[in-house]
């Protein structure tokens, strides 16, 4: 009787690794958002979406979107590894990305926030010599879950 003793295990996609970049800005504004990459598995078919974790450092296709496209939304590229967001308006949302190989999708998420920043009162009368002091309050943004 003849066995096949091939052991051999594949390289496969797992999850996502997400690294942010700017979370916080104002309205009118772009900025680098985030980077997703795929998390690798050491797998015993090559059509398997989980495994032994390798790092991060995979996939082929990419995709990015907003959960709230009246607060921010993507600018430039939706399909590359790294996203822009425009924010549109004061508030919260969620960029939300997507990584794929030939046979998986996994995907990640980031939160950001849009603030606007003023002054008060909305105008100010200054002469020659005058100084004036601007204090910023704390802003704590949303911790990710």
């Amino acid at each position: 009787m003849a066995r096949n003793y091939s052991c051999g295990q594949f390289l496969v996609l797992c999850g996502a690794c997400v690294s942010p970049g700017t979370l916080i800005w104002e309205p009118g504004l772009s900025d680098f958002f985030a980077s997703i990459d795929g998390e690798t598995c050491w797998a015993w078919s090559p059509t398997d979406c989980s495994g032994q974790q390798n790092g991060c450092g995979g996939g082929s296709s990419f995709s990015w979107s907003s959960s709230k496209t009246s607060v921010a939304s993507v600018y430039g590229s939706s399909t590359s590894s790294s996203v822009n967001m425009m924010g549109n308006s004061p508030g919260t949302f969620n960029g939300n990305g997507t990584v794929c190989s030939a046979q998986c999708c996994s995907g990640g998420g980031e939160p950001g926030t849009v603030i606007t920043l003023s002054q008060s009162p909305a105008t100010l009368s200054m002469s020659s010599g005058d100084t004036i002091r601007v204090s910023v309050s704390q802003f704590n943004p949303p911790l990710p879950c």
